[in-house]
């Protein structure tokens, strides 16, 4: 990715993840960054609303998104037609996460360039669902030793090389 076409990246962490670290200092390094705390179940309902409309208003080129934070991206993207990048996302498990934690979205439909990176070794989200799901709608990178969790060097390589 090339700094002139992103210039205001927004990045979402995972549910277990939290907000800051290498990859947003990385992603600070290059643009200017949006990185929330995101406390997903703190407030399910309303979450995605929230971080909608304040996305909306940062008016980003690009997010980045790492499983919940990668279906939350996945959603958003569709509100406001802004490319995504997308490491392991969870969208392929809406129905569970609506179920088990009551979080909910709402896709929208602009289009939006979409890049995903699927670890084939992911015990979190299936990446062969994964696969299935975003076959004809994304441009997909497929990594055989790759787990759920993206290391620091890992993100970096990739958005770099993406």
């Amino acid at each position: 990715m090339k700094n002139e076409k992103y210039k205001k990246v927004v990045y979402l962490h995972g549910l277990e993840s939290c907000q800051g670290g290498e990859k947003v200092d990385y992603l600070a390094s290059k643009y200017f960054v949006y990185a929330p705390s995101m406390n997903y179940l703190e407030n399910p309902k309303k979450i995605f609303e929230e971080q909608l409309e304040i996305i909306k208003d940062f008016s980003p080129d690009l997010i980045i998104g790492s499983s919940m934070g990668g279906y939350f991206a996945d959603r958003i993207a569709s509100h406001i037609g802004c490319d995504i990048l997308l490491f392991n996302p969870g969208t392929v498990k809406a129905d569970e996460l609506k179920k088990e934690y009551g979080i909910k979205t709402i896709k929208g439909d602009k289009e939006h360039k979409t890049t995903v990176v699927i670890g084939y070794e992911d015990d979190v989200v299936d990446p062969v669902k994964s696969l299935k799901h975003y076959h004809e709608k994304a441009e997909l990178h497929v990594f055989e030793n790759l787990g759920h969790r993206i290391p620091a060097d890992f993100f970096i390589s990739q958005v770099e090389k993406l």
